[in-house]
């Protein structure tokens, strides 16, 4: 088995200059990339205990999931652990399945465990549940919900603004009623995306009905039921979905009753994985930009881990918002306001 001098005599550099470049301090980046060869080269393998007991760091990140099967989370675990990896960490998962104090329990375990930081998906709690992270005494990055604080980093997207942009093309296509179907208001991704759609008729002047709305648990059971209610209300000329599974349950009510999304009815839907192009026509999404969200993480954690002082706070991403024709469908019949409440 090679050596760390091995490893150095191979890449032509020090000892010294090796161990910085394994434990993490930035070295000239050719002599990067010269011990990178040789360690792929020599298939080294460093002593992580010996490495732990000298830098007091394990190197290993926990990340922690309401859900390893929402579509969200699994979308981004692979390309953040890759994202990890490339800067020396390895990944710890786990899933607290929605539940406070599941997640409390887990990240007493991780800190247990010694890992170096924590990252948390947290779209499915409210941030009002969290004040606990500010005592965890060790770097916190929480993604897609706000925390308050002066020491747990955030990562979100605009919500509100991105939802407004889409129902508000709707509204400007020629629709007078847009349904939205909407996550539990509990939480704030629920809350924002609803108040995008309140807020796209407001900048128009125009009345949002109350009935039009129906707030469920995001899944796909319970977006099919929602769906249903509203088109069998016979009111609403277009369907805006609040996320993923929201989407898919719409899609089946639509296609239930015999409808064509775009062509019968109008359709959007925020969040996109992919399936969007395989309708015809294509559908009208506001995309999430994952990518960027995995590499914020990944750059902002290592900075804070290497001692970096950027301020500790919130930050917004924006999404694209994807407008198509499947806004235009059930336009071609008359439609009726909305009475004031």
């Amino acid at each position: 088995m090679a050596n760390i001098r091995e490893v150095a005599e191979r890449a032509g550099v020090s000892v010294g200059t090796v161990s910085r470049y394994l434990n993490g301090v930035k070295i000239r980046e050719d002599n990067a990339e010269a011990i990178a060869r040789a360690v792929a080269e020599l298939d080294y393998h460093p002593n992580l205990i010996g490495r732990a007991l000298t830098t007091r760091r394990t190197y290993a990140i926990g990340v922690l999931v309401a859900s390893a099967a929402n579509v969200f989370v699994s979308s981004s675990i692979g390309n953040l652990e890759t994202a990890f990896e490339r800067q020396g960490y390895s990944s710890l998962f786990i899933d607290f399945h929605g539940d406070v104090e599941v997640l409390k329990e887990k990240v007493r375990f991780l800190k247990r465990r010694l890992v170096d930081g924590l990252v948390i998906f947290l779209s499915e709690v409210d941030a009002e549940h969290l004040e606990f992270l500010e005592t965890v005494g060790i770097p916190v990055i929480v993604v897609d919900n706000p925390v308050e604080s002066g020491v747990v980093d955030s990562i979100v997207v605009d919500n509100a603004t991105s939802a407004a942009s889409m129902v508000g093309a709707m509204l400007d296509a020629g629709h007078r009623r847009v349904g939205v179907i909407a996550p539990s208001q509990e939480t704030y991704v629920g809350r924002r995306r609803l108040k995008g759609w309140a807020d796209a008729f407001e900048a128009r002047g125009m009345s949002a009905c109350t009935q039009d709305v129906r707030l469920c648990s995001p899944s796909k059971e319970e977006g099919y039921a929602a769906a249903c209610s509203l088109l069998d209300d016979g009111e609403v000329s277009a369907l805006f979905a609040c996320n993923y599974y929201l989407a898919l349950g719409a899609l089946k009510a639509i296609n239930s009753r015999g409808l064509r999304p775009g062509v019968d009815v109008g359709f959007a839907s925020f969040d996109d994985f992919d399936f969007s192009d395989v309708m015809h026509p294509a559908l009208a999404v506001v995309r999430q930009p994952m990518g960027e969200i995995i590499d914020m993480v990944a750059s902002l954690m290592c900075s804070r881990l290497d001692g970096a002082h950027t301020d500790v706070g919130i930050r917004t991403l924006s999404c694209s918002v994807n407008v198509t024709d499947s806004i235009m469908g059930g336009l071609q019949e008359e439609q009726g306001s909305c009475a004031t409440d």
